[in-house]
């Protein structure tokens, strides 16, 4: 015979049905789930909340051990940091497969830095192909990639300081133009490499800590972190470069080429034998203004081409006349730089590039001739040509009367560094 739910619950008491029991302390749970969701969405609360809450850290953490194995026990890393940056972190490792010191550059944990990683492996595999061009002797170069707990990893071979601790061993005060003019060749070298046709890729962050001299106390250098870098056909960034260095297309949100990197180069080339960066804006406003200041202002055609958001943000328009004919001319806006507390602006030069390379502590000294600054002043003029179009290429400048009017070092040449 069936029995339904309700004869059964005709026979028992109602504090043991199913509804009740199922029902029992409903009112009260629903007023503590109730306090708790206005706890949570009260604004005083969610700072308390979200220190409650652990993440995961998106950097490496090493073990409190100092030692630690990548890749199956192929790489042993006992914590020496290389450097850092939002990327992630570089350490030294010992490769037990090769027993040679190796640089494993570790990627946050975070999708957008991975991406960027997988990036700079494709490039780098790209430019390292034909493996018997010399130009890729300054190139830096990559030995395996693999993942270790979620994290990108890039192996690279060990390299020495790279062109800032340089400037630093001078105490700020520069290097020679002799050093210079080594230091020089080899990035254009590089440079005019990447430039091949078959191999179009711009490197996007050239600056003197992304240069590394390949051992300490000898000249030759290769250029390294190419995770900015695209290919000139598939631009991935609109705004790229570190502002000390940004090119003027870039700063007015056009496309850019190859010729990006050919600015920063002129910047680093000034800065490396004055001591101090030539452009050090303190954001991409106070970037042009400077720009601007010792250049003059930028051809009217370039600033027209420029990207209309961009374009307002620097500059107002002016309707020019002049008997019949009538044109929109360009001045450049106030700008007024308001730091936060503490923070340090340094002074617009009130120089010329002329005056600025000519104040260098050498000038005038044995080796460093008035002659030798003209033709410094000459070329760095031309990587500083506002219309990337009519810009100097690496080929042109190896030949420039600079870099060709001296005995050039040998490659295994030791250069004294400090």
């Amino acid at each position: 015979m069936e029995i339904t739910e309700g004869a059964a619950a005709a026979r028992r008491p109602l504090k043991d049905t199913p509804r009740h029991q199922l029902t029992r302390g409903l009112m009260r749970t629903l007023n503590v789930i109730n306090v708790n969701y206005y706890r949570k969405h009260n604004p005083k609360n969610a700072g308390a909340l979200m220190k409650k809450k652990k993440k995961t850290p998106a950097n490496y953490v090493f073990s409190d051990t100092g030692e630690e194995t990548f890749a199956d026990g192929r790489y042993i890393v006992r914590g020496r940091k290389l450097g850092a940056g939002s990327f992630g972190q570089v350490v030294e490792a010992h490769d037990r497969a090769t027993s040679q010191m190796v640089a494993i550059k570790i990627i946050q944990k975070k999708q957008q830095y991975t991406d960027q990683a997988q990036t700079e492996i494709n490039i780098l595999q790209q430019l390292h192909l034909p493996q018997q061009h010399d130009a890729t002797n300054h190139i830096v170069r990559l030995t395996d990639a693999f993942m270790h707990k979620g994290h990108q990893c890039l192996v690279f071979e060990r390299l020495g300081p790279n062109l800032f601790d340089v400037l630093r061993g001078t105490n700020f005060q520069g290097i020679s133009l002799k050093l210079l003019r080594k230091f020089t060749r080899q990035i254009l070298k590089a440079m005019e490499y990447m430039r091949h046709p078959n191999v179009n890729v711009i490197h996007c962050d050239l600056k003197p800590e992304n240069i590394l001299l390949v051992s300490l106390g000898h000249s030759s250098l290769k250029l390294i972190d190419f995770g900015s870098s695209c290919l000139s056909r598939n631009q991935i960034h609109r705004y790229t470069q570190s502002r000390f260095y940004r090119a003027p297309e870039v700063l007015l949100g056009m496309r850019y080429t190859a010729a990006i990197d050919m600015w920063s180069l002129g910047c680093i080339l000034v800065e490396m034998h004055t001591g101090k960066p030539l452009f050090c804006g303190y954001d991409s406003t106070d970037q042009l203004h400077r720009i601007i200041n010792v250049l003059g202002m930028p051809p009217r055609e370039l600033i027209s081409r420029a990207t209309p958001s961009f374009r307002r943000e620097y500059f107002e328009e002016i309707m020019m006349v002049e008997g019949n004919n009538q044109w929109i001319d360009y001045r450049l806006k106030v700008h007024k730089v308001v730091p936060p507390k503490g923070v340090e602006v340094i002074p617009e030069s009130s120089k010329t590039l002329a005056e600025i390379l000519c104040s260098a502590d050498k000038y005038g000294t044995a080796n460093h001739p008035p002659e030798q600054y003209e033709a410094l002043l000459d070329l760095v003029l031309r990587m500083l040509d506002y219309n990337p179009e009519t810009r100097i290429t690496p080929s042109e400048a190896m030949q420039h009367p600079f870099l060709m009017n001296l005995r050039q070092l040998q490659p295994d040449e030791t250069v004294r560094i400090v």
